[in-house]
Parts: C-alpha cells; sequence; structure tokens
C-alpha cells in the first residue's frame, strides 16, 4: 500500500520523536507515554488581524492539524487511554472497540496501536474514503451501509461484535472494551487544554467562539471554559442536512439558551429544506453531524447551557472559494475548518457590537482527509 501524503508527515513526526514502532518496543511504559505526549497539543495559534470597511477584530485559528494525526482527537485518545490503563481498566494486548466518521477512528486507531493495543473502528461506508483508508493502515475496520441511521448503526454493529467476541478474549486471558470517547467526560478535560493554550497566548479576551457541533464534546469543554473565564460567546454550527441539534431545539422539553440564525442565503442552504427528523441526509461535514438517534450528554449540555447562537454549516462550493484565503498558505485546510472559518467571517461583517473580534476558530482537520 503506497504512503499517502498524510502518512509520509506523520512518519516524520514519528522519527522526529523517537516513537517509531522500533524505538517503541526498546522503552519502558512511562517513557512512551512522555514522548507521545510531548508531540500532542501545544498547537499554533494563528492570528489573522481585519480592519477594513468589512471585518473588524481578530481571527483565531487554533491549529489543531499540528497534532500528530492532525486532529484535535489526538488530545483525547492520549488521555483516555492513560487513564483507563493506569485505571486498570484496559492492559495491552486487550482489543479496543470504538466508532467514528474519521477523524477520531485515524487518532484513535494510530495511538492505540501505538501503546500495544488491538484496535478496531466501526464507521460509515459513506464517508470519504481517505478517513477509511487511513484508519485501516493502523485498525481492522468495520464499515456500515446504513445511511438513514448512520452513526447509530455503528454503535450497534460495535456492541454486537463485544457481545459476539467476549467470551473468546476471555478464554486466551485477553480484554475487550468499548473506549466510548463521545461520552467519557475525560474528553472533556482532554479538550479544554485548547481553551487554556488559546488564554495563555492572545493577551486580549476572547469575543466569541465559533465551533463546530459534532458530539458536542468540543463545543462544550472549549466553549464552556471560555464563557466561564472570559464571558466569550458560544456559536456553535452544523450541516442544515445533519440536523441533531436542531431537532434538540424543536423538543419542547429542551430548553437553549442559544438562538437559531440563518446566515444570507449565499452562505446556507435554504431554512425550509431543513428536516426536523431523526433521519440523515450525508453531506460534506463528516463529524459535525449526522448522529442518527444517538442523544450526545454533550449536545445537550453544550446547547441547552452554554450556547449563544446556533448556526448552520456553509455549502461546500462557498467553502470552495475561501480555500486561499487564509494563512499559512502551505496549508490545505479541510471543509470543516473552513465552514468555521466562513461563518467566523460572516459574524466579523454583523454591524451588532457583540459580533465583533476577536473571535476562535479550530483547524480541525486537513483537505486530504476529505
Amino acid at each position: 500500500m503506497a504512503r499517502t501524503e498524510f502518512q509520509l508527515r506523520l512518519t516524520e513526526k514519528e522519527h522526529e520523536a523517537k516513537v517509531t514502532d522500533s524505538d517503541i518496543k526498546r522503552l519502558d511504559r512511562g517513557v512512551i507515554y512522555e514522548r507521545l505526549e510531548a508531540i500532542i497539543g501545544k498547537t499554533r495559534l494563528h492570528i489573522i488581524s481585519h480592519d477594513d470597511k468589512e471585518f473588524s477584530g481578530d481571527l483565531l485559528v487554533k491549529d489543531e492539524t499540528d497534532n500528530p494525526t492532525e486532529s484535535h482527537y489526538d488530545r483525547c485518545y492520549i488521555k483516555l487511554l492513560r487513564a483507563l490503563e493506569e485505571g486498570g481498566t484496559i492492559k495491552p494486548g486487550d482489543t479496543l472497540l470504538e466508532t467514528s466518521s474519521g477523524s477520531a477512528g485515524v487518532s484513535f486507531a494510530w495511538l492505540a496501536k501505538k501503546l500495544g493495543y488491538k484496535p478496531i473502528v466501526f464507521m460509515p461506508s459513506f464517508v470519504p474514503q481517505p478517513r477509511i483508508h487511513e484508519a485501516e493502515r493502523n485498525a481492522e475496520v468495520h464499515l456500515s451501509d446504513d445511511r438513514e441511521r448512520y452513526m447509530t448503526a455503528c454503535a450497534e454493529k460495535m456492541v454486537g461484535y463485544l457481545r459476539d467476541m467476549r467470551n473468546r478474549h476471555t478464554q486466551v486471558g485477553r480484554g475487550i472494551w468499548i473506549v466510548n470517547h463521545s461520552m467519557n467526560p475525560i474528553t472533556l478535560d482532554a479538550f479544554e487544554d485548547i481553551a487554556r493554550e488559546v488564554m495563555g497566548e492572545y493577551p486580549a479576551q476572547i469575543e466569541s467562539f465559533v465551533g463546530g457541533i459534532g458530539n458536542g464534546a468540543t463545543l462544550l469543554s472549549v466553549g464552556k471554559y471560555l464563557r466561564e473565564n472570559q464571558g466569550t460567546r458560544v456559536v456553535g454550527f452544523e450541516p442544515i442536512e445533519a440536523c441533531p441539534a436542531y431537532r434538540l431545539t424543536q423538543d419542547p422539553n429542551f430548553v437553549s439558551t442559544a438562538d437559531l440564525i440563518e446566515p444570507p442565503r449565499r452562505y446556507t442552504e435554504d431554512m425550509k429544506d431543513m428536516r426536523p427528523n431523526d433521519s440523515f441526509t450525508p453531506h460534506d461535514y463528516p463529524g459535525l453531524g449526522g448522529s442518527g438517534l444517538i442523544d450526545f450528554p454533550f449536545i445537550k449540555e453544550a446547547l441547552g447551557q452554554h450556547v449563544s447562537t446556533l448556526l448552520f454549516a456553509p455549502k461546500k462550493s462557498d467553502i470552495a472559494k475561501l480555500r486561499h484565503s487564509y494563512p499559512p498558505p502551505d496549508t490545505a485546510y479541510g471543509n470543516s475548518t473552513m465552514a468555521a472559518q466562513l461563518l467566523a467571517r460572516y459574524y466579523l461583517r454583523r454591524d451588532e457590537p457583540q459580533f465583533k473580534g476577536p473571535i476562535l476558530t479550530l483547524a480541525y482537520d486537513k483537505a486530504d482527509r476529505y
């Protein structure tokens, strides 16, 4: 299997940090974690200043593609796997199961294998092929063709696998566990580090944080931390075709702090096309919506208590126009990242003073993840 550009970048990072497979065989457990932790987090903060007739204030982009697998999920899994291991829940040699629509699966597969586990990832078959391809390099991947229930179908397939294989693993002295990053509070602590780093690097108060909703973890952890420490306005967005967040706003028993705002039509599909139901329509933003029937607790808490505004991701055609609009020029960001930046620009355009910068967004992944 030929190496992709992503694999070449990852291999270079492994050699620089001395965490290649041959290096790890010679290292103590504690040293392995120390070396991996040394290359995760502490990512660059790009500060893009605007001061003209269209924009005002700084747009901050926390570049999570600096992490080894070019995703913020490296922060999550290094902490989560270490905590589970030190707590005695898992041990090297065990089989670990996880669901993902892409970036989380790539990160999980790489870190779990580095740490001596057997990772298995359950993914939709219709996400961009590079995501499946990169996960398969380090993990066994099981695919689901169910487009209506999306991640729900993957979760059911994972639970069925656990049930069928548990006895077989026990008989040979191996454990098999579901990691479940999307519902573990350790994930929130890991992502809070993003906010802590930004506050340490940027001296001014951050007026707004524009983040993708996804399973709610990043929006809740980063947004809540900034809101409680700086009074930051938290803005969540997701594809209009996904609707888990919108569906919550239609629940008469759900109380949300969020205002539902439609950007100009050139930035989003018409509101009438929204479908407030439990089905899922494929879109260009894997990881930013389409949970099927899964009620992620992080989404509920974020939208119920901390999110001020709910927006919808722009169409892919609009994203393409901004591909080269932001530094660094050598970085081709993915659709989710560009959607966040486009919506931040929309916010900077608004006349109301509460929508002025500084505004923080995250660089979730690079274009070759799509």
